[in-house]
């Protein structure tokens, strides 16, 4: 089963804050790199993408990575019925990671849940304090 869900920044320190844009940043660099080799190639369908497309110069874990490729993937593949084909720039408005990144930890003082973000790269671990709503 596929979950959503958006997490509010607002009880994050600074410190937290700065490391998630960091993260942010450097991911949306990376899908828009993955993004251009895929329009370079043509590449309008497919499940996954492939080794060749993921070689881009980055800090971010190999996992990242991936999921970096496959939201880059289902953007480009965004363009495939239109018409007038133009390459699109993700802004990073919203990134997509999996299980395999968060751990949701119940809360035993003022805040409800913990998440917990890891395997981001450069050994970052991410906890944020949020709050049920």
């Amino acid at each position: 089963m596929t979950r959503k869900s958006t997490i509010n920044l607002n009880y994050a320190n600074t410190d937290k804050d700065r490391k998630l844009r960091e993260f942010i940043a450097e991911y949306v660099r990376v899908v828009n790199a993955i993004i251009d080799k895929l329009w370079d190639k043509q590449v309008f369908a497919g499940s996954f993408v492939t080794r060749e497309f993921l070689e881009v110069e980055t800090w971010l874990s190999a996992r990242a990575k991936q999921c970096a490729g496959k939201q880059a993937l289902q953007i480009v593949k965004s363009q495939r019925k239109k018409k007038s084909k133009t390459m699109p720039v993700f802004k990073g408005s919203s990134i997509e990671l999996d299980n395999r990144f968060i751990e949701l930890q119940k809360g035993n003082n003022s805040f409800d849940i913990w998440i917990k973000l890891s395997s981001l790269g450069k050994k970052i671990i991410i906890i944020i304090p949020s709050k049920r709503h």
